[in-house]
């Protein structure tokens, strides 16, 4: 983005609001200052909308609403089943909103009207309805046509043909037709609606009537209590018919279902033990003796094995607890020891070839021999035992084998007695549902024990005040609106002004200082057609003169020391008061004594002829050229001694005569003649001789027309001249309207105020 465009949008910025500012921000000062000058517009919007909603107001027809609320409960309905499968707010919401359809439905709302007589009130039947003929004589809707001095719609007659066919009297059809027109009606007025997070619903009823709006409130609500308890009834009586045929069938079901049990419980031979049929504790205690049998041989093969082990290898086996437990074996180690005892004796006392001595050695080794042989015993008897649990366990698995073989073909003959128990167990079941149910639907046989699903949380009471409209509530609602409409349309307009409104911005925007600005004469000058320049001399002391005077003081003291003699005036575009402002300079300096020279410089649109009412003759462009001397074509005002130089001819190129050092030489003749030299020349958007005048003369004055010349044209003139290293001096606002300019409250608009006024005379 651009330096130009950056700048472009930061002016628009700024220029929203004309009031000045320390800031660039918007302050509360600017606000209101908007609202101060738009504050005619501002007032009507209010008044006008106002009292159109006044009106508006008035003319419609109060209407009143009744209301009521009714809670409904979460309870189950099934005739079998206590309670619902499940519950929670999916079954809650779509409960409630089945119910809102039944108090919106059309058969609800046609027991009401025919409970209330609506179809004879002409809210709901604009046609007299008390026989059907007359209903019959007008038309309900579309467009009407005669046939046979009766009125039928198009749709009427079409739909006619159909009825005839089916079957259905015509009479039939308009009085049906009727009440779906009503029914229609009355629904329109009908509003139910939930209440959030609730299980609370709300029925309104609208009418021009307050009775009848909460009449017909509290008539749905009983109409819908109503129909619960009978249809709860009617479901009631038709449940405990069905339940009553429901029992004997059951009954009988159950009688035949337990009697097959036993039959084929007969004929299977499956008879009940204590734990189970008879086959099954057979083989509990066979397993049981299996496993008791393969521990014993267990036991007694590793008795055994370790005997065996003991006795092959020479170890130790009198340590084995059969050995030890043999009391022959105990009795014979006695007797060994004894022996033993008695040779180590005689050992000792004899030598080894005692005869005692070698008796008594011959019976130990015979006692040892007896020892063995009975050691020898005992192992060949832990083999014995070891064959015996070997056999014993052999006879036990062809038992359970047999036993097994019958195991399943009872478990074959159990699994149809199983099914047989299940079914008997169900009918026995559903049975005893159908009994207990039976025993509670009838005891809500009467009437009085039945409850509604729903709880009536509050009823339609007396109306005083209509619902709608609420006329303070919209006035005030339409005064604000206005209001912020007012205010969006003021700012609007404000928005909108493309052009700048006082020199503070300007100067705070562009960066060139502000030479004033020209006022837009108004009033007894303007009738008189008297133009400003000429306004001046009639009145030396008024605000416009004292305007124009600042402007040649703020020309004096921009020279910086030295007052330019060579002044340009120009424009972005045409038509922004430049010739104007000229006019009334030159007029200041030549009634300050000063001798002046006007010249036009605009040979395209020569404005200076229209200013001073002369002909055309030959001017700037003669002179240039040396078709004649300065002096034969200068015009002189005598009231102020002014000389005016018209444009002259057009020149097909003036633009390179002014850009020519000719043009340079002509001036410094004119600086010598002249305290002051005046130029007004073309807009600097139609030619490039204000922006090549710029670079010859003193001084630029800038004209712009206040609050119209778009900011970017005028920034864009700026741009040029900067570009052209053009003299300009500052802008000066012309055509400004003095009153509106003193409501922004600019430093320099306060001599527009009323307490000024003895300073000026008009």
């Amino acid at each position: 983005m651009s330096s130009e465009s950056v700048q472009s949008e930061s002016i628009n910025v700024r220029s929203f609001f004309a009031t000045p500012s320390a800031s660039d921000g918007i302050s509360i000062r600017q606000i209101f200052a908007v609202i101060w000058r738009r504050k005619w517009l501002i007032l009507a919007i209010v008044l006008g909308f106002t009292l159109l909603a006044a009106t508006i107001l008035w003319n419609i027809a109060p209407r009143y609403t009744g209301e009521a609320q009714m809670m409904i409960e979460n309870r189950g309905r099934d005739i079998v089943k206590r309670e619902a499968v499940t519950n929670g707010s999916l079954a809650d919401a779509e409960t409630i909103a089945g119910e809102i359809q039944i108090l919106r439905s059309p058969e609800l709302a046609r027991e009401v009207i025919r409970e209330l007589n609506l179809d004879q009130d002409f809210e709901f039947n604009a046609v007299s309805v008390n026989d059907d003929e007359n209903f019959e004589d007008l038309p309900t809707s579309g467009t009407a046509i005669k046939d046979d001095d009766k009125f039928f719609t198009q749709e009427e007659k079409s739909i006619d043909n159909m009825v005839d066919s089916s079957g259905i009297s015509e009479k039939e059809y308009r009085s049906e037709l009727r009440w779906t027109q009503i029914i229609d009606k009355f629904l329109k007025n009908l509003d139910v609606q939930q209440q959030k997070e609730s299980r609370v619903i709300t029925i309104k009823f609208t009418s021009k009537n307050p009775i009848t709006a909460s009449r017909v409130t509290n008539a749905i609500v009983n109409q819908y209590i109503k129909r619960q308890l009978d249809n709860k009834f009617e479901a009631t009586k038709m449940a405990s018919s069905w339940l009553n045929q429901q029992i004997v069938t059951t009954q009988k079901q159950v009688k035949a279902s337990e009697d097959a049990v036993e039959l084929y419980r007969k004929n299977s031979g499956l008879l009940n033990g204590k734990d189970g049929t008879l086959i099954q504790q057979q083989i509990s205690e066979v397993n049981s003796q299996l496993i008791v049998a393969k521990a014993d041989r267990s036991l007694a093969a590793a008795r055994l094995r370790q005997a065996e082990s003991l006795l092959n290898s020479r170890g130790d086996i009198e340590s084995t607890n059969e050995v030890l437990q043999s009391t022959l074996i105990q009795g014979l180690r006695t007797q060994e020891s004894e022996l033993q005892r008695k040779i180590a004796e005689l050992s000792t006392d004899y030598g080894p070839k005692h005869p005692k001595l070698l008796n008594f050695v011959a019976e130990l080794n015979a006692l040892q021999s007896k020892i063995e042989i009975e050691v020898r015993k005992i192992v060949n008897g832990l083999s014995n035992e070891l064959e015996i649990a070997d056999s014993r366990i052999a006879t036990l698995q062809d038992n359970m084998e047999v036993l097994k073989e019958q195991l399943a073909k009872d478990n074959t003959d159990k699994v149809q007695l199983d099914a047989l128990n299940r079914d008997a167990e169900a009918n026995r079941m559903l049975l005893n549902t159908f009994v207990a149910r039976y025993k509670e639907i009838s005891a809500q046989e009467n009437m009085e024990v039945q409850q509604p699903d729903a709880t009536v949380i509050s009823r339609a009471g007396a109306l005083s005040q209509p619902t709608f409209p609420k006329k303070k509530p919209i006035l005030a609602l339409a005064i604000v609106a206005s209001g912020i409409i007012g205010l969006l349309l003021a700012f609007l307009l404000e928005y909108l002004i493309p052009g700048y409104r006082s020199g503070e911005q300007i100067e705070k925007v562009t960066g060139l200082p502000s030479l004033g600005f020209v006022p837009l004469l108004k009033g007894a000058g303007k009738v008189a057609g008297m133009s400003l320049d000429n306004y001046i001399l009639q009145y030396p002391r008024s605000a416009l003169a004292h305007s124009i005077n600042a402007l040649r003081w703020n020309l004096d003291i921009s020279g910086k020391g030295r007052a330019p003699k060579t002044i340009l005036v120009t424009s972005t575009q045409p038509k922004e008061g430049k010739t104007t402002a000229a006019a009334c300079l030159a007029r200041m300096y030549a009634m300050a004594g000063k001798r002046v020279l006007l010249v036009d410089g605009d040979s395209y649109r020569p404005g200076i002829l229209k200013v001073f009412q002369l002909s055309d003759a030959p001017g700037l462009s003669d002179v240039l050229l040396e078709e004649q001397t300065l002096d034969n074509v200068i015009w002189t005002e005598k009231a102020t001694g002014l000389d005016v130089l018209r444009s002259g001819k057009q020149v097909p190129d003036l633009t390179s005569i002014l850009a020519s050092p000719q043009f340079d030489a002509f001036l410094k003749v004119l600086d010598k003649d002249y305290d002051a030299v005046i130029i007004d020349s073309p807009p600097i958007a139609a030619k490039a001789d204000a922006l090549i005048l710029s670079q010859k003369v003193d001084t630029t004055i800038f004209v712009v027309r206040w609050a119209v010349t778009k900011q970017e044209a005028v920034n864009w003139g700026i741009k040029k001249l900067t570009q052209a290293n053009g003299n300009v001096a500052g802008v000066l606002l012309s055509m400004v309207d003095a009153q509106e300019y003193s409501s922004y409250g600019y430093g320099d608009s306060g001599m527009y105020l009323r307490q000024f006024d003895n300073y000026y005379t008009e």
